[in-house]
């Protein structure tokens, strides 16, 4: 497992206990603790296959950051997102780019453009550069 997949494992976790109206993720790290806890209706418990299973799932390496994942999630699960911001002065206007891509091959960023058009950006465009 790298960095990238661990990402992508906390945002499946947090995927996963939003889609269950979940706001904690718990690690308690020890078997009889977890099996013995009754979380509350908003928390989930992680469990570990080698609890059950004569097996070493999920590995040291990510066993060990289990406590890690669980407050990453949790912090997730609790982070409150800024309201969007709208310009309602006469000023001139400032506009902020968002780049999506950057393409070596000129098919590949056509393609792009056709589909963040198709996502309804209409005024999409490519610049060349070199």
């Amino acid at each position: 497992m790298n960095d990238a997949v661990y990402q992508s494992l906390i945002k499946l976790c947090t995927d996963i206990c939003k889609r269950n109206g979940k706001k904690k993720l718990l690690w308690l790290a020890d078997k009889d603790k977890t099996l013995n806890y009754s979380p509350a209706a908003d928390e989930m418990v992680l469990t570990v296959h080698r609890w059950f299973a004569n097996k070493s799932c999920p590995g040291t390496w990510l066993y060990s950051r289990l406590g890690d994942l669980a407050s990453k999630v949790t912090a997730n699960l609790t982070e409150k997102t800024e309201p969007v911001k709208t310009d309602t002065s006469s000023e001139k206007k400032k506009y902020y780019r968002v780049q999506v891509g950057a393409f070596t091959v000129k098919a590949n960023a056509d393609a792009m453009l056709k589909k963040v058009q198709a996502a309804g950006f209409k005024d999409a465009f490519i610049k060349y550069s070199e």
